[in-house]
């Protein structure tokens, strides 16, 4: 189509008179375009934007014949018309085997020409429709062929991961008990203890977690039975008290500056603790990664969401989601970092299985479909609400007890 709107008609006639005479027949409905001999007319074929031609079938040079066979192997669906004053079943024949729309004897009848033009141009339009479904009907069985992949290859970390965990359970059991009888010989020794109060204080926090591994484990080796996360309400504080004490090692040995800003007043949230925890541990780990080593600032952010604290530019996923929840209540927790963000392009993809943006090739891609599977199951909403050269901040948004 030109840009008034009309379709193209490419006229090729080495009579000028005959060119002349179709184009003013048929240009109040179509944008015209002539040319002498067959090797022209395939020249504008290549330029695009054809939508029938109309071919003399004699010329010299190139024959209309050989023409429309070669238009058609260019573009199959500019539709062909054929006109010739030496009508014969012969060429009748040729014009259909090669694939015109139509043939017409000349002297043609005008009312028959705009009439067998107008129809080939509806064909044309038809073709380029089924066209048009036919690759979005491609596009959709790819997406649906790498869904399926992706499923399978799921299944297959799913059988390796049970196997694993499995395995786990020996070297878990041996950490607990000796974390448990290095305790005991603490204690039994009182104020003699060789080793400071920290120490033992680390110590309990290694038994504690090792008691929480072992826990998902046995979590993860039951999920065919499970009936879905144990929710129960418990004070917003907790979480975030357990994030800071699990994170500080790893705060130190990288040189981060974190912080976490907490709400004025504690509340309930209602979720399982577990699942948020890990949602956390594993978003603040994937930002220390992210980070470079010259800027290294780490913020976790703690907020009830209501008219005094609204959620800063919220996306239109997030609007959803609290247009769907407008009865309830919600919190929300939002993790900043200073690294490099995400490009563009990339952002809509971070959360699908497999997909990674690391580097290292040895990163399978699941930390942030894990997250956002954690925080659906739990009725909440994750999202990347912003991310540039200053950093990328994710926010989960959870259900808050009133």
């Amino acid at each position: 189509m030109e840009g008034n709107g009309k379709p193209r008609v490419l006229i090729v006639d080495d009579r000028r008179s005959s060119r002349e005479s179709v184009s003013f027949a048929l240009s109040r409905r179509y944008d015209c375009l002539l040319a002498e001999s067959a090797e022209e007319g395939l020249e504008i074929v290549d330029k695009g934007g054809i939508s029938v031609t109309i071919l003399d079938i004699r010329m010299p040079g190139l024959s209309g014949i050989e023409a429309l066979r070669l238009i058609k192997q260019k573009e199959p669906t500019i539709e062909v018309i054929m006109l010739t004053g030496y009508a014969s079943l012969d060429t009748a024949k040729q014009s259909i085997s090669h694939g015109a729309y139509g043939y017409l004897t000349k002297p043609f009848d005008l009312p028959d020409l705009r009439e067998t033009v107008d129809k080939a141009c509806q064909k044309r339009m038809q073709s380029l429709k089924i066209l048009h479904e036919r690759d979005n009907l491609k596009q959709a069985l790819s997406t649906m062929q790498k869904e399926i992949g992706n499923l399978s290859r799921l299944a297959d970390v799913g059988w390796l991961s049970a196997g694993v965990v499995h395995e786990m359970k020996s070297p878990l059991t041996a950490i607990l008990g000796y974390a448990e009888l290095m305790l005991r010989h603490l204690e039994a020794q009182g104020e003699e203890a060789s080793l400071p109060s920290e120490s033992a204080r680390y110590l309990g926090i290694i038994k504690q977690e090792t008691i929480r591994c072992a826990e998902m484990a046995r979590s993860l080796l039951e999920a065919a039975r499970s009936d879905g996360p144990r929710l129960q309400a418990l004070p917003f504080s907790h979480i975030l008290d357990n994030v800071e004490t699990l994170i500080r090692p790893q705060v130190h040995i990288n040189h981060i500056r974190f912080k976490i800003e907490r709400p004025t007043d504690d509340f309930d949230v209602y979720a399982d603790s577990d699942d948020i925890l890990q949602v956390l541990l594993n978003l603040v780990l994937n930002s220390i990664h992210a980070m470079s080593s010259d800027r290294r600032d780490l913020q976790v952010t703690a907020y009830p969401v209501d008219e005094e604290h609204p959620l800063s530019s919220p996306t239109l996923k997030e609007k959803d989601f609290l247009h769907n929840g407008a009865d309830l209540s919600f919190a929300a927790i939002e993790v900043q970092d200073s690294g490099p963000g995400i490009p563009p392009e990339r952002i809509r993809h971070v959360f699908e299985p497999f997909y990674t943006t690391a580097p290292d090739t040895a990163s399978a891609g699941l930390g942030l479909s894990i997250c956002r599977e954690k925080v659906e199951r739990n009725s909440g909403h994750i999202d990347i609400v912003s991310s540039s050269k200053e950093g990328t901040c994710i926010r989960i948004l959870i259900a808050r007890l009133t």
